[in-house]
């Protein structure tokens, strides 16, 4: 089995950007890392990989991106759309779809993305807007459509062995024609790995630029991308430069409404009112992914999951130098998850529950219930009362997702974690990665320690 213990100390140099000459933890994680911050499902297996390049950026990357995103999703004119319908799973997943979409219609084929006006899908606030019910607007609405209008659209593929679709998805999107849509109950899957849907001018203008960099993990910087990545793996470099560019769109494209952000700075201001400076994020996904599969189920037995904290912060204080004592945890089941990791580490250990999901139950036995089955007793529960209750089912579906959305931006805060000891197969944690990482102005996977990587130790 692979050490995850290094050969030697951290050599990777340092983040230039909006930190440059201001303290900031080092990028040090990317050492041995299976990079779960690209974007990959539950189901996915990544490569453990060793001495990963650093990518990093300045602002005027940051501001490219951001102007490439609105140049198309806010267009005026309903030309070279692309409609989508909702997955129906849990709001993280949801969002990295949305973003795996965004990439390869926005960024690559020039298709604005507007989800189908009356599709199916979750019900997470009175105004039925999907994603739009926690963040500002994603695309512009005078292209709506509804089904019906869709009916004879040429549809395409998201995925193998789907009924009707397209065989050649990249050159169904780089047609003329001026209205596509997905197959219903589909979601592209293949951006991870398939590099012909990755929008390789824009990334390749970003590094010509020097707005992007890559360095060596001993500190020097690749000048020519393009001559290193004919001489490595070609796949390296595609999921450097997604990883990458995902981390970037996370703070772009996802702008939480004025309600959650009112939340997370409540929460961070409590934070700093208990003097806690130098902290270890973490999250324990504790309900529902043992039907996963993959390397999911590394981690379905919750004590086998919390016994790799002790490996996880040894691996921490032997890349930093530093051995943290503040853990703040961050679990769709705080109280058993932070029960266990106390039992587990001592008193030594100040840990800090940021979840309080079993506030939103009207009762223990509602309580018990979702812990059995996670977010998916949430949906099912909706679809159950919708019909006799409507607005108090959406109200707590509403709740619970801006609970985990707050959460997330919390632990992801400038000030809040120093680093994060992520669950690589949870939406959750490759979105805090990725928000983490976004603020460092790097790539998110080398502020993070995979709990399956460690597992696999």
């Amino acid at each position: 089995m692979q050490q995850l213990q290094p050969p030697a100390p951290p050599l990777y140099g340092t983040v230039f950007g909006r930190h440059a000459g201001v303290p900031a933890p080092k990028p040090v994680f990317l050492d041995v890392s299976s990079m779960w911050a690209v974007g990959g499902d539950a189901r996915m297996t990544t490569e453990l990989r060793t001495r990963v390049p650093l990518v990093t950026w300045s602002d005027a990357a940051v501001e490219r991106v951001a102007r490439a995103w609105r140049e198309v999703q806010f267009r005026d004119t309903c030309d070279r759309m692309l409609y989508m319908y909702a997955y129906d799973w849990g709001i993280t997943s949801q969002m990295r779809d949305y973003g795996d979409l965004l990439i390869v219609s926005a960024l690559a084929f020039n298709r604005t993305l507007v989800l189908v006006q009356d599709a199916p899908r979750p019900k997470w606030c009175l105004d039925d807007s999907w994603l739009e019910c926690f963040f500002e607007p994603l695309s512009t609405s005078n292209c709506a459509k509804s089904v019906k209008k869709l009916e004879m659209v040429r549809a395409v593929k998201a995925w193998p062995d789907v009924v009707n679709g397209t065989e050649d998805i990249a050159l169904a999107l780089d047609a003329q024609d001026s209205i596509m849509q997905l197959v219903r109950s589909a979601r592209f899957v293949n951006l991870v790995n398939d590099t012909s849907y990755f929008p390789t001018p824009l990334w390749r203008n970003l590094l010509d630029r020097g707005e992007v960099r890559v360095q060596r993990s001993d500190g020097i910087e690749i000048r020519d991308m393009h001559a290193f990545c004919r001489r490595h793996r070609k796949q390296l470099c595609h999921t450097l430069a997604l990883s990458a560019l995902r981390t970037m769109l996370s703070q772009i494209v996802f702008r939480p409404k004025p309600d959650i952000l009112a939340a997370v700075d409540a929460k961070v201001r409590q934070l700093q009112l208990r003097g806690q400076r130098h902290c270890l994020a973490v999250h324990l996904r504790w309900t529902d992914k043992a039907s996963d599969g993959g390397l999911a189920r590394l981690l379905t037995n919750h004590t086998i999951a919390v016994e790799g904290m002790h490996r996880a912060l040894g691996r921490v204080k032997n890349r930093t130098g530093l051995a943290y004592r503040c853990l703040l945890v961050m679990s769709d089941d705080d109280g058993a998850a932070v029960r266990l990791l106390q039992t587990s580490l001592g008193d030594a250990y100040d840990i800090i529950p940021l979840s309080n999901v079993s506030s939103l139950f009207s009762s223990p036995a509602e309580y018990e219930a979702y812990r059995r089955q996670g977010h998916e007793y949430v949906q099912s529960a909706l679809m159950v009362s919708d019909a006799l209750a409507p607005s108090l089912a959406t109200s707590r579906y509403y709740d619970y997702y801006r609970s985990v959305i707050a959460d997330v931006w919390t632990t992801a805060s400038a000030t809040t974690a120093d680093y994060f000891v992520g669950v690589g197969t949870s939406g959750v944690s490759q979105l805090t990665a990725q928000l983490m990482g976004a603020r460092r102005m790097a790539d998110g996977n080398a502020f993070t320690i995979w709990q399956e990587d460690v597992a696999r130790e």
